[in-house]
């Protein structure tokens, strides 16, 4: 196989195999789909979502394969993620502000309220949740 090749077809049948016994051991264990088949199933989902096509390149010896997939991202998957991940975050810091919330009703060392909230004595740790709750009022010295 070579790069003209790669870069005209879309449907590679791959001949030459370096070890056939691990790519069908792989294969019964479903490990990979078979010799070449990947090729249209890439085109194919690049296409559907309307990213570029894919780039497939190796050298004349066959020593790298190397693929890249432009992939657009699909902002709505984008804005699902991000506001799950926004949502566990509240949801952790919620916690650490309720913890320390509970505890600071008598004054107590910085060290112990970060060790109640399963964090170290540091500095970072501090200005992440303890500094803002200072700033907001809702804590004090």
């Amino acid at each position: 196989m070579d790069t003209q090749i790669l870069k005209e077809q879309e449907r590679i049948i791959a001949r030459d195999y370096r070890n056939r016994r691990i790519g069908d051991f792989l294969k019964e264990l479903h490990l990979t789909e078979g010799r070449g088949t990947e090729f249209p199933t890439i085109y194919k989902v690049m296409r559907k979502n309307s990213s570029p096509k894919p780039v497939f390149d190796t050298d004349e010896q066959c020593i790298y394969f190397l693929t890249t997939l432009p992939a657009n991202v699909i902002d709505q998957v984008s804005d699902q993620a991000s506001d799950q991940a926004l949502s566990i975050l509240n949801a952790f810091v919620y916690e650490k502000v309720a913890v320390i919330l509970k505890i600071v009703k008598e004054p107590t060392k910085r060290e112990e309220i970060l060790e109640a909230i399963g964090l170290t004595n540091h500095t970072t740790n501090r200005k992440k949740y303890l500094d803002p709750l200072l700033d907001y009022g809702w804590v004090k010295m």
